[in-house]
């Protein structure tokens, strides 16, 4: 008796499965497979951080020529050497 009441609850179980079972495969697989690709971002991006960290303090100091070239740069509105152009080239498209 015990067989017959496992039988008739597992039935309609049964049915399902045999109904949408390509569903189901097709919804499982489709999870796995986005599972896997999140998990290889996700790796990929724990890689890349760790080899890109910047140091928390980093030194800024400026030694004493390089000090004198910034000091030695104009604006650009103040007058300045005017342009010189190269002399114009033949132009290849005239016969």
């Amino acid at each position: 008796m015990k067989t017959d009441d496992l039988t008739s609850i597992l039935q309609p179980l049964k049915r399902f499965i045999g109904k949408h079972h390509l569903v189901v495969f097709i919804t499982v697989g489709g999870l796995l497979l986005a599972v896997a690709v999140y998990a290889l971002y996700d790796v990929l991006v724990s890689a890349n951080q760790s080899t890109t960290d910047t140091p928390t303090s980093s030194v800024t100091q400026f030694d004493k020529k390089t000090i004198d070239r910034i000091k030695n740069l104009h604006n650009s509105s103040d007058g300045g050497e005017t342009l010189v152009f190269p002399s114009p080239r033949a132009n290849p498209f005239v016969e």
